[in-house]
């Protein structure tokens, strides 16, 4: 038994045909009949059948079978990790971002990765916390960065930073002048945020719940940029990130506080699959988001501006 054959038993079986099977692996339909019954004769035992629907897997096949798709697996990632690591950075990547971290962080990680992996095709897919949590257990991602990701069975998160949220308002909304504002304050003002479920807005109402609050949330929306466009306009406040308000906040266009009592925090993590090993381009890559998140979110945030 070989790695041939199982390569062989592998396509007979997904395409259900001997002449399907054959003009997929650019193999002569007889070379690969011959190398099936081999296989059958030294395991003493038949794998497939024929019938009017084609050729099918027998009950000791569809063992087999199992066996075989985690062997050739175990084999193409061992043959991948080992050409990754003699050659230079190269591969495809998708990578998954919460919005309110794509505002600010997107665009000055794709213009390093050109710089620094010209030959590394990043995907950059933007989407609620939850939907990336979905896609990386999926394996429709490589990574994602997203905010308070719950352990999950199959992925790894590594924290990055604990970021802060801090109450969002128009400056002439009235409020009396302080640094700080409390938690039982901003849930009496009229708030927009984003539908559950966001990490956020979880985080907001669980909280309130402890304290018999109810959240007055005036509009649900999704996207920072257009709740920053409502608030602007006078339709609510809002809590999220200073990261991605700083720029509206150093014009005066909106005030930040930051929110006591409780403190409203929560880590913003690097999360990928625990079941595929971390490949040289997404090394390099990790290395990048790291130094971007230290640079755009940490530093940013340690002399945040307040209204």
């Amino acid at each position: 038994m070989d790695l041939r054959q199982m390569r062989y038993f592998e396509a007979i079986v997904r395409h259900k045909s001997f002449t399907q099977a054959a003009l997929k692996l650019y193999v002569a339909q007889p070379a690969l009949g011959f190398q099936i019954r081999k296989l059958e004769e030294e395991l003493g035992i038949q794998l497939l059948i024929r019938n009017t629907r084609g050729v099918e897997p027998t009950e000791a096949g569809l063992l087999f079978l199992e066996r075989a798709r985690k062997i050739l697996d175990e084999v193409d990632q061992t043959r991948k990790v080992l050409l990754d690591h003699a050659g230079p950075v190269r591969g495809h990547i998708s990578i998954g971002i919460t919005p309110t971290i794509a505002s600010v962080l997107a665009l000055p990680l794709l213009q390093r990765c050109r710089q620094e992996l010209p030959e590394v095709s990043i995907n950059l897919v933007e989407d609620l916390g939850s939907v990336l949590t979905e896609w990386l257990q999926l394996d429709r991602l490589d990574m994602a960065l997203a905010f308070s990701v719950p352990p999950t069975l199959g992925l790894t998160a590594k924290t990055l930073v604990e970021d802060r949220a801090f109450f969002i308002y128009k400056p002439e909304q009235g409020l009396r002048t302080s640094r700080s504002i409390a938690f039982e304050e901003i849930v009496c003002q009229p708030l927009i945020l984003p539908s559950a479920p966001n990490r956020l807005r979880q985080f907001l109402e669980e909280t309130a719940k402890a304290r018999k609050l109810d959240l007055n949330v005036a509009l649900e929306v999704q996207s920072p940029s257009t709740i920053l466009k409502l608030v602007e306009e006078g339709f609510g406040a809002t809590v999220m990130s200073i990261v991605a308000v700083r720029p509206l906040i150093e014009k005066r266009r909106l005030s930040a506080r930051p929110i006591v009592e409780p403190e409203v925090s929560y880590p913003l993590s690097l999360v990928r699959s625990d079941s595929n090993p971390l490949s040289k381009a997404e090394a390099a890559l990790q290395q990048i988001i790291e130094e971007l998140v230290q640079k755009t979110i940490v530093e940013a945030g340690a002399d945040a501006p307040a209204g």
